[in-house]
């Protein structure tokens, strides 16, 4: 029987992720909002970057776009997404179900932090980033393999923490092109 790992998987950073960082940085930290603009749903508010990002777009990973139970999904954020996007046991029992013995998994709500200007706020969600992904794949750390955020291009500050997600046992890193 063939071994699958998906080596291109990614998370839906939870809301724990940026918890606190409004408290922190004011109007400088991204927030969980339940519309912008008009546009109803959950979405994550990056004030700098002047967008908001619907959270629930990033997981509906076996859905079609044509199908409109896929846009009720969408506007769920979270909470219209497959268990084991915030539950790594659930994600251990959808990965037997598909076939994959393990994921190498990306993030996806802050590939766009990269591109935040405010390098304090950006160390610090990927701060948490890494705290959490690091508790997240502590269920199964053979199976589920996170990769940790670099504040980019602060050299500095990111050794500091590509040192310090090592120390936590992660074991890859994304780094934007």
């Amino acid at each position: 029987m063939p071994i699958y790992y998906s080596c291109d998987s990614h998370v839906v950073e939870p809301p724990e992720v940026f918890a606190g960082l409004a408290e922190r940085f004011g109007d400088r930290a991204p927030r969980i909002v339940t519309e912008y603009n008009g546009r109803a749903g959950t979405m994550l508010l990056w004030p700098e970057l002047k967008r908001a990002l619907p959270v629930g777009r990033f997981g509906i990973a076996g859905h079609r776009l044509d199908d409109p139970e896929t846009h009720e999904r969408i506007l769920r954020g979270w909470d219209g997404m497959n268990p084991g996007v915030r539950d790594p046991v659930a994600r251990l029992k959808e990965q037997a179900q598909d076939g994959v013995v393990g994921e190498v998994m990306y993030p996806s709500l802050n590939m766009f932090t990269f591109s935040n200007p405010d390098r304090e706020v950006v160390q610090a969600v990927f701060r948490q980033h890494n705290d959490w992904i690091r508790d997240y794949c502590s269920t199964a750390p053979e199976r589920l393999i996170g990769v940790a955020c670099l504040p980019l291009p602060d050299v500095e500050a990111s050794i500091a923490e590509l040192q310090r997600a090592a120390k936590m046992g992660i074991r890859g890193v994304a780094i934007p092109c």
